[in-house]
């Protein structure tokens, strides 16, 4: 009688360890966590969930993330030669231009690059050419306004015009007269 007992006991802790680690696989399939440089956005059942610093239940099939970099990312603007920005004074002017671009940690933040942005922000080449145009813009917007003098000035203005919820820091690296523009 001892030993049926035994096998039973044995039995039993076979199949309560395979049911443990058939459990342990599940939620390490459909748990997924954020860090501190990816957070992600679940959408599908049960509405949208902004996850950062945490983690959620991910079911396959029925919900869909949508991860969002965190990291600051650096991303170069050249205008220089036929490319080069125009000032008040109608002289071209060769920039070498740093944004820094970076989501900050909010719920909201997020949820807004990830329905706008989507995956590029894991990409920077991507975002890059996304974001390209609107830095360019915002160079000429700001070059139009100044005259040639005043290099530390153009610093200055072009980190105070790019400041806002995605634009962390512009850093002018150089600029020089590239000639005045001929009206012929």
């Amino acid at each position: 009688m001892s030993v049926a007992i035994l096998g039973s006991v044995i039995i039993w802790l076979i199949v309560a360890i395979i049911v443990i680690a058939v459990l342990v696989y599940f939620v390490n399939w459909l748990y997924h966590r954020s860090s501190k440089e990816v957070s992600f956005v679940r959408t599908g059942l049960f509405g949208e969930k902004v996850v950062i610093n945490s983690g959620a239940f991910v079911l396959p099939f029925i919900h869909e993330i949508t991860p969002v970099n965190m990291n600051v990312l650096r991303m170069q603007v050249v205008r220089n030669k036929e490319d080069a920005l125009i000032t008040k004074d109608r002289m071209r002017v060769d920039i070498e231009s740093e944004f820094y671009v970076r989501v900050p940690p909010t719920r909201d933040a997020v949820t807004i690059a990830a329905a706008t942005l989507g995956r590029r922000t894991m990409n920077v080449g991507e975002l890059d050419a996304l974001l390209a145009g609107k830095f360019v813009s915002a160079l000429r917007a700001v070059a139009s306004e100044m005259t040639i003098p005043s290099p530390v000035q153009v610093g200055h203005f072009f980190v105070r015009i790019s400041r806002g919820p995605s634009v962390t820091f512009c850093r002018v690296i150089s600029t020089r007269p590239s000639g005045e523009i001929s009206t012929t």
